[in-house]
């Protein structure tokens, strides 16, 4: 079978990346490709992540295709190395990764369990963030390693073995600073919410975890937690 051509592989990847987005985001409207990613890119994570590589994907387009001669002919070939990249990128696009991809058993503790149940989670499960549960199975706070360590320090006859969940968690210094997302949310929508979180109270600081359940409500089976350098990489 004789190979491909670079040139048909980049204008086959970007036409299809052309109808993805009018069909996924602009309900089929037209626009020209560089308009959709100056529209899209300030309400869509996706296109915001790719925007400048796509800037130039569209440039190195018009290159081959508008600069041409003799009925179109294709006068430029692209390097293996941007053909690649290009078809990465829309693949990413297309088929994004989603919060199922971190799906695992995730650790809880009750408001009523004594301070030493998370603690035993902490040091046998290697974790750091606890989803904590209230009497209707709901999560209603995440308890982690740092807040134990600053009631350990505050309380002067601080027991493991008397003291509750619920009254730990009166030492901890910023409150409900978790997300509940759905399974469906994208890695991407998974960064924008972590970096938006650094912009809400309390400033300057991001979430401390997302916690990943089918529809994204506190009452359902949680499938998953992740931490902001689970998904540094789409920052």
């Amino acid at each position: 079978m004789e190979k491909r051509l670079n040139s048909d592989i980049f204008l086959s990847t970007f036409n299809e990346l052309e109808k993805h987005f009018k069909t996924a985001f602009f309900h089929g409207q037209w626009k020209s490709f560089k308009q959709m990613l100056k529209e899209g890119s300030r309400f869509n994570p996706i296109i915001k992540q790719f925007k400048e590589e796509l800037f130039e994907f569209t440039d190195l387009r018009n290159a081959i295709v508008h600069n041409s001669s003799n009925n179109y002919r294709i006068i430029a070939e692209p390097h293996d190395f941007v053909v690649e990249q290009f078809v990465d990128i829309k693949n990413q696009i297309v088929n994004p990764k989603k919060m199922d991809a971190f799906f695992k058993k995730v650790y809880t503790c009750k408001l009523t369990d004594r301070i030493a149940v998370p603690l035993q989670l902490i040091h046998n499960q290697l974790i750091s963030q606890i989803p904590v549960m209230n009497e209707h199975n709901e999560v209603v706070e995440v308890l982690n390693a740092s807040t134990i360590a600053y009631w350990l320090a505050s309380e002067k006859t601080a027991s493991t073995e008397s003291e509750l969940v619920l009254e730990v968690l009166e030492h901890k210094e910023f409150k409900h600073n978790f997300d509940i997302v759905s399974e469906n949310t994208t890695v991407f929508h998974a960064a924008e919410i972590f970096k938006n979180s650094y912009k809400k109270e309390p400033i300057d600081r991001y979430y401390d975890t997302l916690i990943i359940t089918q529809n994204g409500i506190a009452t359902e089976v949680l499938k998953g937690i992740i931490v902001l350098s689970d998904i540094a990489e789409y920052l």
